[in-house]
């Protein structure tokens, strides 16, 4: 009897361990499938993340490359721009200084510009006429005689430490004046030699 009790626990604890192990083999299984579909999709995560990151890092590069592409052409243009201004400043600066401090050539040109004023109209021009205070001595007698002659008495003359070079034409009423100093002078030299400048220095 206690044999038959024997062999039948022992058959009840085969089969219990074998179900057992079965039961865990299962579920090393399932954890195993659960494990390799969680490593999968972590995988096609990175690969997705690092595929997205270097998209990300190319733009980076690319826009970086263009703006420093960017700032490079403009970095040279402004080179060159100031470059052509040095050369027409030291080109000009001297010639016009030269000429605007010639008091012959002042005193043609203050008539020339006058001129355009019509003074053979019956109407006498009212002018305001600036000057360098530094060329009263030479001009004034100038502009007491033939100038208050050619605009029939229409002409305030001022001699002002503010126009440092050429004149200043101011028609009365108008609301506009006309300069010539030697800034004038070399904006309007340089606005025509700019181009030939550019040319010879740059090709």
């Amino acid at each position: 009897m206690q044999t038959k009790l024997q062999e039948l626990t022992d058959k009840l604890y085969q089969e219990g361990l074998s179900k057992g192990k079965q039961e865990a083999k299962e579920l090393l299984d399932k954890a195993k499938r659960e494990a390799n579909a969680l490593l999968r999709k972590a995988n096609a995560q990175a690969e997705t993340l690092i595929k997205e990151t270097e998209q990300q890092i190319a733009e980076q590069q690319a826009n970086a490359h263009t703006e420093l592409k960017m700032a490079a052409q403009q970095s040279v243009a402004k080179l060159k721009s100031d470059l052509e201004s040095l050369v027409l400043t030291k080109m000009l600066q001297p010639p016009i200084h030269k000429a605007t401090s010639d008091v012959e050539f002042m005193k043609t040109m203050i008539s020339t510009a006058l001129a355009t004023f019509n003074p053979q109209s019956a109407e006498a021009a009212s002018l305001s006429l600036l000057l360098p205070s530094s060329m009263q001595e030479e001009l004034d007698a100038f502009v007491q005689t033939q100038l208050k002659k050619q605009l029939k008495g229409g002409l305030t003359v001022v001699f002002d430490k503010k126009q440092k070079t050429g004149f200043t034409v101011v028609p009365l009423d108008e609301g506009y004046q006309l300069r010539f100093s030697d800034e004038d002078f070399e904006e309007l030299f340089s606005a025509y030699l700019r181009p030939k400048t550019k040319s010879l220095l740059f090709g």
